[in-house]
This record gives C-alpha cells, structure tokens and sequence, in this order.
C-alpha cells in the first residue's frame, strides 16, 4: 500500500447541554471525513455499492457522535451483522487518539436469527465490556439508537441535516420525553433559537486506522509462530487486509523473514 498522500482532515464536534430539556446536543459536519473515507477506499483499490457506502458513513456518523459523548480515554467498537444483504458493518473509534476508521464485510458472513449489534467498550485500567442486541432494519443510526435503548437504558436519536451534518441528542436521566420525542429534523436545525444551549466542550476527530506494514508483520508473525514456509507456499507474496480500515498491504517473503530475524536477536 502506498502511503496516504497528505495529512487527514481534522473534523471538529461540538457538546452542548439543552438546560431546560436534560439532554446533551452533538453536532458535526462529517463531509471532509467521508472524503477521506473515499481517498482511503481508492487508494486500497476497494470498491463499495452506493448503499454500502451509505451504510458505512452513517455508522462512522454514528460511532463518532457517541464517543463524544463519551469520556474522552474511551475506546468503542460496533460491528453490525445482517441477513439481508448478508454482511456485517465494523466501525471503531478512540477518543485519545481522536480517530475513527471502518470497513464492510461481504464474505463468510455469519447469519443469526435476525439483525444484531455487537459493541466494545473499554477504557485505560477498566474491564472491558461487551454487549449484544437485537436490532430491526439495516439503518446504521437506527440499530446504534436500538442499541442505546437496549443496552444503555437511555435513549439517543440521530438527525441527518444534510450535505454530512449530523447531530446526535443524549437522553439524561431526568430528560422532557415528550420533548424528546417530538423532536425532528426542522427543531434540531433551529434548536439554537428555541432552546437555551450551553457548550461543554469541542474535539476533533480524524478518518484513520493507524494501521501500517510494522503491524502487519507482528500479526503474521504470531499467527505461524514464525513458519514463514506453511504461510507462504511457493509464493513470494502475500496480499494482506487489515482488519479494521481493508488497507491493503503486499508483504513480501523476504519482508517477513527479515523481521522475525531481527526480532530473535533483539531478544
């Protein structure tokens, strides 16, 4: 894989908390990160169907509103399974490192009784958890919202504004439900001149895996134990994926040889 050209772009999301209402308001404009996302995919050689495409921005959408929500040591990660079309949407974010990256899976994909969604959540010197639920329809922000009602106990909802806007509200514990619930596209657009805001803070976050050939060469090395002849055959490359963003790398035998060497003799 050649290296990306350029730094990305850096996208600003602003929390603000609706005072009279007790809930919080996250709003981005995500367009210069689904740019990104579309270098990254052109760059791998990867090619999306326009509704899986979709399907990928709105759970990047999704993922990155609610880290900022979020403590800010927080890891998340979502993968979404479905039936129809069989595949599974991972998205992951980290609010230290203030990335998020993500990818479709089409192939081996393993089919349960229904729609699901499987979250990680951890943070620096906690236990991680891990969560299921069963969730209706293939709309990323509907099964994050599913999510939240299922396994958080309190809801969210996401508003699509158009042209890579985005907003998330935060249920608090004593929120105006009604209120809540009567929300719609038009009142978040005009929730500065009808509710009384106050910010909490702004970050950035950034499309990004932090992926690189370093890493790859640890993965295939712990995954032979250093038999570099079973891995590769009579070939003398591999083309490998990561996991979490479908970069693609070209590892080269001798790449590989060369590295667990020079490990063996840092030891």
């Amino acid at each position: 894989m050649d290296e990306p050209k350029g730094k990305p772009t850096q996208v600003e999301v602003t929390s603000d908390y609706v005072r009279t209402r007790d809930v919080l308001l996250v709003r981005a404009d995500l367009e210069p990160l689904f740019q990104d996302l579309d270098l990254h995919l052109l760059q791998n050689e990867q090619r999306l169907e326009p509704e899986q495409r979709a399907m990928l921005t709105e759970a990047l959408a999704g993922v990155m509103l609610h880290l900022c929500s979020r403590p800010r040591d927080e890891m998340t990660a979502f993968t979404m399974n479905f039936r129809a079309p069989p595949l599974n949407v991972f998205v992951t974010g980290d609010s230290k490192r203030g990335n998020v990256c993500g990818r479709i899976f089409t192939k081996d994909i393993a089919i349960g009784g229904g729609n699901r969604i499987f979250a990680q959540i951890s943070r620096p010197q906690l236990p991680a958890r891990q969560s299921v639920a069963e969730v209706e329809g293939t709309s990323a922000l509907s099964v994050i919202e599913q999510y939240y009602r299922k396994s958080e106990q309190l809801p969210v909802r996401f508003f699509p504004l158009g042209e890579g806007e985005y907003a998330m509200v935060v249920a608090h514990p004593d929120y105006d439900a009604a209120w809540f619930e009567r929300l719609d596209e038009a009142a978040v657009r005009h929730i500065e001149r009808d509710e009384e805001l106050g910010p909490i803070e702004r970050r950035a976050y950034h499309f990004g895996c932090g992926c690189d050939m370093t890493m790859i060469l640890r993965m295939l090395r712990g995954a032979t134990g250093g038999d570099v002849e079973s891995l590769y055959g009579d070939r003398d490359q591999l083309t490998i994926e990561c996991p979490r963003c479908a970069s693609v790398f070209r590892v080269r035998r001798e790449e590989l040889v060369r590295f667990i060497e020079q490990r063996r003799a840092d030891s």
